[in-house]
């Protein structure tokens, strides 16, 4: 359960100085019922008895307006600051005011390593019905004489069906590496696809395979995916 369902509105929360998550004196004296030169003193006491490096990087001077307009001073408290501070801190509902403090804390920084991450290509293997048309042509001039570059085909049926995999999971949603240890769900369904369609293509057997192209296959299945958008 989250501490902060354990205390009363408002809760605390944390916003963002110089890019890191941080709270100020003001705010911590008001959650923790004290007077603000109270904390202000504490703060003064630690940067005292602290290395300066320490100080520096967990306390920032600052000011802010009281109701009647003079400037007076407080701290920006930053993480480790933060809980050096509040360590002594004791009360009724200290404790739960310190675990919500750390919940946010924790959320502010998942939030700003989230927006960090570089954006993912919106479409890193592109694929599309033209492209799966195009394999098809290929493959029907080989078959009937017109060209006799296989290996390039086979290279090409590889791109092509690796493509369509992605676009068909990317379409739905499914994690590029989702199913956990060993090979990927993404793998696995570009493995099963490929095996099926090179085994027409290489053996051509009669009947259902008479003639087969993969590229047929590929093209059914993107214009379904295109259909969907």
């Amino acid at each position: 359960m989250s501490q902060a369902l354990l205390i009363s509105d408002p809760v605390p929360t944390v916003s963002i100085h110089d890019g890191r998550p941080a709270t100020t004196s003001l705010e911590v004296a008001a959650f923790f019922g004290k007077r603000h030169n109270d904390v202000l003193r504490d703060i003064r006491n630690i940067s005292d008895n602290c290395p300066e490096k320490f100080t520096a990087r967990n306390f920032a001077l600052s000011n802010y307006l009281d109701e009647t307009g003079r400037s007076l001073p407080m701290y920006i408290i930053y993480r480790d600051g933060f809980m050096l501070l509040v360590m002594g801190y004791t009360g009724k509902k200290a404790l739960a005011i310190k675990l919500a403090y750390i919940e946010a804390f924790n959320a502010m920084e998942e939030e700003l390593t989230r927006r960090s991450r570089p954006a993912l290509p919106a479409d890193p293997f592109p694929c599309s019905v033209d492209g799966c048309r195009r394999l098809m042509r290929e493959i029907d001039d080989l078959y009937a004489g017109k060209r006799n570059d296989l290996e390039h085909i086979k290279d090409r049926l590889v791109e092509v069906t690796f493509n369509v995999t992605h676009t068909l999971l990317r379409k739905y949603r499914i994690p590029f590496t989702a199913g956990g240890e060993g090979p990927g769900l993404h793998s696995t369904i570009h493995q099963c696809l490929f095996s099926m369609l090179c085994e027409g293509f290489s053996m051509r057997r009669p009947g259902l395979y008479e003639g087969f192209n993969p590229g047929w296959h590929l093209l059914g299945i993107m214009s379904q995916i295109e259909k969907v958008k």
